[in-house]
């Protein structure tokens, strides 16, 4: 119904709040059904110039999907929250660990639910992004040209994987991509 699509998207950022740093953004949100399993967030963090861009891809279709959207959500709030957790690869093992506990999948629930997420950290002031993946990559504009980095084959969640390792890959801007950057 359109009061649950809205009731999602009254957690996704606003779009007037992005721009208002990042002038030239957009987003592309086209969901199959009327509520989904994608999510996305955009974070200032306290320190300057210094932002997480989160974007999400939940296992499943429709409500489920949706819900899972939810859980992802406000899990990645409660682990941004904390200062220590602004490096993309540590927020997304933090991310890892709290859906398996919330899910219960290491108490012998069977279910396989998780996500694939891409989140970046973008510090304006050092012209660097730092990102990390889980079976997400990024694409970056680059002199006319497409560029993808793939990040970890890892998915958040579901799958019994130990030592799940979420590296954190940098990327540093050149002079004029500064609010361009598209992830």
């Amino acid at each position: 119904s359109n009061y649950a699509k809205s009731l999602q998207r009254s957690i996704f950022p606003n779009l007037d709040f992005i721009k208002s740093y990042f002038p030239d953004s957009f987003i592309y949100f086209r969901p199959k059904d009327v509520v989904s399993g994608d999510f996305y967030r955009f974070d200032k963090l306290p320190e300057q110039n210094k932002f997480l861009i989160t974007c999400a891809d939940c296992t499943g279709h429709g409500v489920p999907a949706a819900l899972m959207s939810m859980i992802g959500n406000i899990l990645i709030k409660d682990i941004i929250i904390n200062p220590k957790n602004n490096l993309p690869g540590e927020i997304l093992s933090e991310l890892d660990i709290a859906i398996v506990k919330t899910l219960r999948q290491n108490q012998g629930e069977k279910r396989d639910d998780g996500m694939d997420v891409v989140l970046c950290k973008i510090d304006l002031e050092a012209k660097r992004i730092i990102f990390s993946s889980a079976m997400r990559p990024i694409v970056l504009m680059r002199n006319g040209n497409l560029m993808w980095k793939q990040g970890s084959r890892f998915s958040i969640g579901g799958q019994k994987v130990s030592n799940k390792i979420f590296r954190n890959e940098i990327i540093d801007l050149q002079d004029g991509e500064i609010g361009r950057a598209h992830v």
